[in-house]
């Protein structure tokens, strides 16, 4: 799983092996790809990783995640990128949420402070507050499964996150 085309180099070593090729995406707006992975390489060349694995007979995966509470979590965005995996014909699928892991909240805080000002506090809520956490996860998972049910792709997307 990557953030990088780095691996395409590597596909030799991996012909003929039992391997998955996956990589991380965040959101399909270059723009906001570009605040919130900033040292990542761009979407379009992870697509090209999948599509170069695919075409090297190899086993693929993506993890959609994290999705930004109100900027890629939305229906819009989590049909297209089910539809994106579903059009490059991804093995498995994983959908994460945003996560207080150690050191995620000072940065995203920060960069929500200079970017998005009014998502601060919500983000905060959906994080740290409990009943807000369960809610939003609970509501974000059943959009997810329906959306995966609508396109034909609930064997393969599985979420990693859950209420509690």
């Amino acid at each position: 799983l990557t953030k990088s085309d780095l691996v395409l180099r590597d596909f030799d070593v991996f012909a003929g092996r039992r391997v998955r090729i996956g990589t991380t995406v965040t959101t399909f707006d270059d723009g906001w790809q570009g605040l919130w992975e900033p040292h990542a390489a761009p979407v379009s060349q992870r697509f090209c990783v999948i599509e170069e694995a695919r075409r090297a007979g190899l086993s693929t995966s993506i993890m959609f995640g994290p999705l930004l509470p109100h900027l890629s979590d939305d229906d819009a965005s989590i049909e297209a990128m089910l539809g994106r995996a579903a059009d490059l014909g991804i093995d498995a699928i994983w959908i994460d949420a945003l996560n207080a892991r150690p050191r995620v909240w000072p940065a995203v805080a920060e960069l929500l402070r200079r970017r998005f000002p009014e998502l601060r506090e919500p983000y905060r809520r959906l994080l740290f507050d409990r009943p807000t956490r369960e809610a939003y996860l609970r509501q974000l998972g059943d959009r997810v499964r329906a959306a995966a049910r609508r396109l034909r792709l609930a064997d393969r997307v599985r979420s990693c996150f859950t209420p509690g």
